[in-house]
């Protein structure tokens, strides 16, 4: 049976599937052997592969003579902390209708009737399409404010998660690189060269991400209310968090 080739968008899918599953900074020679495993052609990898470089994606960078590509789980999170500052404007903006359809509906609903109808009638409420559909808008408003902020707690979650996992993952894998730098000393000086420059490289990725938890460090203190040590706790960070 002749397997069906796989479409431009599906190689994309799996390319993309590798670097989320193994979590590791890859060279192409590397990606190929994964591609390869998962039934994609060879010859085929370094075309697609650029493709979620420049569609922004997948990420890279020269190191020495070699080039290195990335994508962690986390590559959105950054896009994820817009996105709660995003639904953060909606929520006060859904609010501000929220109340505005209040005040509308509680005016309507004060209504009376003319008084010369009888005694008996004064203080009835006007019940009227226009009462009910503003009545309905101001339900749907509240409904929509709550899935906001709960969708904004949610992402904030992820954020901080995702970024704690792979900063913590870079910074394990700098330290056997090291480890592998000094068995290597007395070996091959081009092995060693490599590995050097991949440690240069992890090292690189891990100021990286320090650089994105400072980030979400500043926004939430800046945007949440939050105080340093507040946010130090919920990211896990300890006193001596630093570059490497």
């Amino acid at each position: 049976m002749v397997r069906k080739a796989l479409s431009v968008d599906e190689k994309k899918e799996r390319l993309l599937s590798i670097f989320h599953t193994t979590k590791e900074v890859l060279n192409l020679k590397e990606l190929e052997k994964h591609a390869g495993r998962a039934g994609i052609v060879t010859n085929t990898v370094k075309d697609v592969n650029a493709e979620l470089v420049n569609d922004g994606i997948v990420d890279s960078d020269k190191i020495g003579a070699s080039n290195f590509f990335w994508a962690f789980p986390s590559k959105a999170v950054l896009t994820h902390v817009n996105n709660i500052a995003s639904l953060k404007e909606q929520i006060e903006t859904t609010h501000a209708s929220l109340e505005d359809a209040k005040r509308k509906g509680e005016e309507l609903g004060g209504a009376r009737v003319d008084p010369s109808l009888g005694e008996e009638l004064r203080g009835t409420r006007v019940d009227c399409d226009e009462r009910r559909a503003k009545l309905q808008r101001l339900a749907e408003e509240r409904e929509r404010e709550a899935a906001l902020r709960a969708d904004a707690e949610q992402l904030k979650r992820e954020s901080e998660a995702a970024l704690r996992a792979d900063a913590e993952q870079l910074r394990e894998r700098e330290a056997a690189l090291r480890a592998d730098v000094e068995q290597l000393k007395e070996n091959d000086p081009k092995e060693l060269e490599r590995v050097r420059a991949e440690v240069e490289g992890a090292r690189e990725r891990a100021n990286l991400w320090t650089d994105n938890l400072w980030a979400i460090k500043a926004f939430m203190v800046k945007k949440q209310g939050l105080t340093g040590k507040e946010v130090d706790r919920m990211l896990g960070l300890k006193e001596d968090f630093d570059y490497v």
